[in-house]
């Protein structure tokens, strides 16, 4: 189960979007500057979402001027086009037969102006294309998936993850052969292959476009790679082992990585040293009054830049941090756990997002019971 916020009906205030196993819900943001109100909970998808790579993306991806939503079920890929209203028509589905796509982003990945999808495929006939890209054009008339050319089915294998880098131009993906395989976007070419990762390890890119990140829990290793943004390919640069890193955020110039250990770390990164990290602050679970970082899994930063929100799914919390927006470094504020003080909806914690509103800070959090949860700036945390 995964969420993402977006203004679904036009009014100004973040929507929630849930994917659960008994299909797609929303529900419409009703808060004011006083009072946090959620309503109109409302399946809008009735097909079971799967398990993995399973996250609903967002974005006017048929340039109407509404939010559409694109989600996974067990047969296929599907596009929910939006009325700006907060209901849609009728979900169409993309792609030919049984075709499905895993880890979808959506973003104007070909420079045209008009928002793309691009995700990787789990089944034949396109089981070792690089990337599925359903430019919003094709949607309105056919919709189709496009394949790579014959030169571009390179063992990517299924079950993969893909990044695309900020700038837009270059895929990161990672195949189920632990191979990581860089594609140019305009053409899908293979600029590059490295191999001798685990499929479950994460890539991530800077917001700088500088350096490629890679996390991997089951090597207990922790990568970087500097980036030439002109032609996408990467190169070594620093390899530690015996850190298995869960998740990274940027801010800035900031960085913020949990690990399996039950920490926190605060890094600062600088123009001209791409690819290189420098210790500023390492909070521990059970240290100095620090707690919720058990088994953490997830961080995020809050879009005001103000907050740091670390989640751990097996724990059931979420640990809250100030951020200094100005040098980066955090203070501990509190943990929240899953059934104690009246919080609900945070057992097994699959999503994590972050949207500011009238100046009051929403976290939205999906738990494997379905149950909601956020946080507004300066109040204890409340249920959804």
């Amino acid at each position: 189960m995964q969420t993402t916020v977006a203004d679904l009906n036009r009014d100004g205030r973040p929507d929630v979007v849930c994917s659960t196993n008994s299909g797609l819900y929303i529900t419409l943001n009703a808060s004011t500057s006083s009072t946090v109100s959620f309503v109109n909970l409302t399946q809008v998808f009735d097909k079971a979402i799967t398990s993995f790579g399973n996250s609903p993306a967002v974005g006017d991806v048929d340039g109407d001027g509404f939010v559409d939503i694109i989600a996974n079920a067990f047969d296929g890929t599907y596009l929910l086009r939006g009325k700006g209203d907060g209901t849609f028509q009728p979900a169409t589905k993309l792609g030919p037969l049984e075709a499905r796509a895993l880890n979808i982003v959506v973003g104007d990945v070909n420079g045209d102006g008009s928002l793309d999808i691009v995700g990787l495929p789990t089944s034949a006939p396109d089981l070792n294309a690089a990337v599925l890209l359903l430019p919003h054009r094709d949607l309105v008339t056919i919709p189709h998936i496009g394949t790579p050319a014959a030169a571009s089915l390179v063992h990517l294998g299924v079950q993969a993850s893909v990044t695309v880098s900020a700038d837009g131009n270059y895929l990161y993906a990672m195949g189920s052969f632990g191979r990581l395989t860089v594609y140019r976007q305009s053409d899908l070419a293979v600029i590059q292959q490295i191999a001798g990762f685990d499929p479950s390890d994460r890539i991530v890119v800077s917001p700088d476009n500088t350096s490629v990140w890679v996390l991997s829990v089951a090597n207990s290793r922790f990568q970087s790679y500097v980036r030439d943004v002109a032609t996408g390919s990467i190169t070594a640069r620093i390899t530690v082992d015996g850190v298995a890193a869960t998740d990274m955020a940027f801010k800035d110039q900031s960085a913020y990585i949990t690990d399996a250990l039950g920490r926190l770390s605060v890094f600062g990164t600088f123009t001209g040293f791409p690819g290189t990290l420098w210790p500023l602050q390492t909070f521990a679970n059970g240290v100095a009054g620090v707690g919720g970082l058990d088994q953490v899994s997830r961080v995020i930063v809050s879009d005001d830049g103000r907050s740091v929100y670390v989640a751990s799914a097996e724990q059931g919390t979420i640990a809250v941090f100030d951020r200094d927006p100005a040098l980066g470094l955090l203070t501990f504020i509190q943990s929240v756990k899953n059934g104690l003080e009246g919080v609900l909806g945070l057992r097994g914690i699959a999503g994590l997002a972050s949207k500011t509103f009238n100046g009051i800070q929403y976290v939205f959090a999906i738990g494997r019971d379905d149950d909601r949860w956020s946080r507004s700036t300066g109040t204890q945390s409340r249920t959804v």
